[in-house]
């Protein structure tokens, strides 16, 4: 009777949607998913927390239904996020925009009245202290949006497909098999983008491989392409005697009798794929 689906189900967005609500998430450190925020950036600027928590204050008691609504609407909009996987998503927390900025004005306002007939700049030097620290973090944001998560994070983007794929498509004439690893995401997508494939060919294609596991379709090879879980790489990329073959694994990854003809690297300078033939 404990144990079912819709407990289940109940348990884990109630769980998911206080993930979301983490000082850490929204605070500190952001997201997990580091393609949609950047790694040890908060969502909201930690300064502005009180103001905010002051502003949901006065949303949820104030008797205006139009400013009321701001409350229950920053609530709701976590949760899409709560009812999926992969809580908290930051990508899934969007609609949360621009509550927290309308709310967190609200609150400063609020205080800024409280404390202007009781302060020497009637409220004007805490707005003037919140801006200059705004801006102070917001250049910190900047500085390591543009100086260091392109480089430290390039391969959070799948950087370094574009190369890979470009070799294979220059060299294609050359070999009868290209084993290609699944490391960075979905490879076959990149190797019909970049080499400009017909669609109608590719659905038509017979050599075309696909199943469906884990609310996934997984395409597993085409043409002359076959597409491995890294893991498999070294055991099922085995080219015949006959044939010549390219294989584009992970750094290391790859049995004996594989001579290496280039590799990509990610902007950081480690090595995104090695690129061998046979």
């Amino acid at each position: 009777l404990i144990y079912n689906r819709p407990v289940n189900f109940l348990h884990t967005a109630f769980k998911n949607y206080i993930s979301n609500l983490s000082p850490r998430y929204l605070f500190l450190r952001g997201g997990s998913h580091y393609q949609f925020s950047m790694p040890d950036h908060e969502l909201l600027y930690l300064v502005i927390s009180p103001f905010l928590l002051f502003g949901l204050g006065r949303c949820l008691f104030s008797k205006e239904a139009k400013v009321k609504l701001l409350f229950f609407w920053f609530l709701a909009a976590f949760i899409p996020s709560a009812i999926t996987k992969d809580a908290p998503h930051v990508l899934r927390s969007i609609l949360i925009l621009p509550a927290p900025m309308i709310i967190s004005a609200y609150g400063v306002g609020g205080i800024t009245e409280r404390i202007k007939g009781r302060s020497l700049f009637k409220g004007q030097l805490l707005l003037w202290v919140l801006i200059f620290a705004v801006l102070v973090s917001f250049v910190h944001w900047w500085q390591d949006y543009f100086n260091i998560y392109p480089k430290a994070y390039s391969w959070a983007w799948q950087y370094g497909y574009k190369e890979a794929v470009l070799f294979m498509k220059e060299n294609y004439q050359n070999y009868d098999k290209i084993f290609v690893t699944k490391r960075h995401g979905e490879p076959h997508e990149f190797v019909l983008f970049y080499f400009g494939w017909n669609p109608q060919d590719y659905q038509n294609d017979p050599l075309k491989k696909w199943d469906y596991h884990a609310g996934w379709y997984w395409v597993d090879g085409f043409d002359k392409f076959v597409f491995l879980n890294d893991w498999e790489v070294s055991v099922k990329a085995a080219c015949p005697k006959a044939e010549k073959c390219l294989l584009v694994t992970s750094p290391g990854n790859h049995s004996n009798g594989w001579s290496k003809q280039s590799e990509v690297k990610f902007l950081d300078g480690k090595t995104a794929f090695e690129i061998l033939e046979k």
